[in-house]
């Protein structure tokens, strides 16, 4: 991603209007990768920039397909939280579900259409689980996942169910046909940790749920304060890219910079110090096959200059 390319994304989607955008199809793949096409195009229609034809067909296909999604997910979304209030059992709906259907200040957070989600996230307490799975399954979800070709759920073994439960921060995700062509399934993810493992910051954990308000909105629910919510998108580890807590991030970068070091300070392979080599010492002493002590003690000290020259012409 050029600087040019991002400066243009984030022009739009602080509400300033851009020069043209040097790669349009760069962007989109920027936009997609990140799931940020419906709120950027959304944002650029406010702007009333001007869009290649076939740039703005993507992204309104792209808007209305998740705009579709949203809406389709939100009767699933109010049936089950119309079923835990019934229950008293204390949740908070997390991440797109709440965002998508929540009002704040009278301002509704996203509109249909700039965010999706792919399945519904709710956070539970450990000891209420099989209180929570007795209310899905009443509602018609197994645990188990969707297979395409059938059109069936195809439920998980016992041993399966338990060994995520136990090793795992969320349980074996609950799924029901919905019977849409489009969207086939709805999926749950019930997380009792807040990190992979479980009861991972049980405590605070306890608290974010004792803690959650019912708001209102396109429908109502219960969901995370403000404050906890942002603290709990900071510790989750979204899919397909690991957001590392503040703690373990740094010691993360402590422990690369570390390796580093220590990969500089290491000798390479006497072996390919010799093979690369072209200078006459290094032939000499192959002719003499001098031990292996010898060999690197010279490479190193008189053959490294030669062996990284050797090396940047491999590159070019």
């Amino acid at each position: 991603m050029t600087k040019e390319n991002l400066q243009y994304i984030v022009s739009v989607l602080k509400g300033e209007t851009p020069k043209n955008c040097p790669d349009w199809w760069e962007m989109l793949g920027f936009l997609q990768c990140h799931k940020i096409a419906g709120m950027w195009y959304r944002k650029a229609t406010q702007l009333q920039l001007p869009l290649p034809d076939k740039i703005q067909r993507i992204l309104q296909n792209i808007f209305d397909s998740q705009a579709r999604r949203v809406r389709h997910m939100r009767g699933y979304i109010e049936e089950l939280s119309d079923a835990l209030y019934q229950t008293g059992v204390g949740h908070a709906f997390l991440k797109g579900s709440a965002l998508c259907n929540v009002r704040l200040n009278g301002q509704e957070i996203f509109t249909d259409g700039e965010r999706v989600s792919n399945d519904i996230d709710i956070l539970v307490s450990s000891d209420t689980l099989d209180a929570i799975g007795a209310t899905l399954k009443a509602l018609g979800y197994m645990q188990g996942r969707y297979d395409r070709t059938t059109d069936t759920v195809i439920p998980f073994a016992r041993t399966e169910i338990l060994r995520r439960r136990m090793n795992r921060g969320e349980v074996a995700p609950f799924v029901k046909r919905t019977g849409n062509a489009e969207f086939p399934f709805a999926e749950i993810d019930v997380n009792f940790s807040l990190g992979n493992t479980p009861n991972d910051g049980a405590e605070l954990l306890r608290e974010m749920v004792r803690t959650a308000k019912a708001y209102d909105g396109k429908i109502k629910l219960n969901t995370l304060t403000p404050e906890t919510f942002f603290l709990h998108l900071v510790m989750h580890r979204r899919s397909g890219f690991c957001a590392l807590r503040v703690g373990e991030w740094r010691s993360f970068i402590r422990k690369r910079k570390k390796r580093r070091k220590r990969s500089a300070r290491k000798t390479p392979c006497w072996i390919k110090y010799i093979s690369m080599c072209d200078c006459g010492s290094c032939k000499k002493r192959k002719a003499k096959r001098r031990t292996k002590a010898n060999l690197t003690t010279h490479c190193a000290k008189n053959c490294k200059r030669c062996f990284v020259r050797r090396k940047k012409r491999r590159r070019r």
